[in-house]
């Protein structure tokens, strides 16, 4: 997607290889449409009858093509983590959903569960497949509009005045919260830097757009001073921590130059404490 500036302001438009795409994040409602065609056709048959199906907490739908859950009662869920992403090959899904179909159930009581898990009931219409669909599009509509409105603030952020972004967040809201805080600085700095890193000069991609095709940005910070130093490509700022996987001797001038000289020098921005991470479950 390619953010432009529109009569309103700016927005985000398909680029020309996408224009064919239809995609929960970027087109929502587009993607609700195929989406509710498909599970009609997925899960009706040619005499109405719904086979039967499992709705995930966040709406996504699960059906076994190959076993009929007809003496199923429940689906247990658990969360998609990282570890799970990076092996794909472990399940034979893709994962589109932030939850993960773990068993189903025969017993008419609710079955037990680990910490983390979510037991869900099987489905025999196609409403709860249908609700599921339109919760997701929902969320996908949401943040999209939040990022919109978040393009917007960076926007007018950018013509200010570069003294002025020394005093930041007295041009943002209130109770922002610091990885909202962290994208609008990295796509400042990006807007500094020419949209590429900082050390390498590899061309950068922002938080907020989401294009295909270009590495997506890391914000940098010296961890003695908590100060943000720069907006770097991830195997740049893996370098710079010292990682013997991504460091060469070649990158170790730029990485000195870089130090000596940081971007956000003139800022005096704050990274910030970790945020309490919520739980895995």
């Amino acid at each position: 997607m390619l953010l432009v500036h529109g009569p309103d302001g700016p927005e985000f438009v398909l680029e020309p290889s996408e224009e064919a795409t239809i995609r929960l994040d970027s087109t929502p409602e587009l993607w609700l449409e195929e989406e509710l065609r498909w599970l009609r056709t997925l899960l009706l048959d040619a005499a109405g009858l719904c086979r039967p199906h499992a709705v995930a907490p966040d709406g996504a739908t699960y059906v076994d093509t190959k076993r009929p859950w007809n003496k199923r009662n429940w689906a247990v869920f658990g969360r998609v983590t990282a570890f799970h992403r990076k092996r794909p090959y472990m399940f034979n899904c893709q994962f589109d959903s932030n939850w993960m179909l773990v068993r189903t159930a025969t017993n008419p009581e609710p079955p037990s569960l680990d910490r983390g898990q979510k037991a869900c009931r099987i489905q025999h219409t196609i409403d709860a497949a249908e609700q599921g669909a339109r919760q997701r599009a929902g969320g996908a509509r949401k943040k999209l509009g939040e990022d919109l409105a978040l393009a917007d603030l960076v926007e007018q952020l950018k013509q200010l005045d570069r003294k002025e972004w020394s005093r930041l967040l007295a041009h943002l809201p209130a109770r922002l919260n610091q990885l909202t805080l962290r994208r609008i600085m990295i796509e400042l700095l990006l807007h500094q830097q020419g949209k590429r890193c900082a050390v390498c000069g590899t061309k950068l991609s922002g938080k907020i757009t989401s294009p295909r095709g270009f590495s997506y940005a890391v914000l940098d910070h010296d961890h003695a001073t908590d100060l943000v130093r720069g907006a770097l490509c991830g195997r740049c700022n893996s370098a710079e921590g010292g990682a013997p996987t991504t460091w060469t001797a070649e990158l170790e001038p730029l990485l000195e130059a870089y130090r000596a000289n940081p971007p956000a020098a003139a800022f005096g921005w704050y990274y910030g404490q970790h945020e309490p991470r919520a739980p895995w479950w």
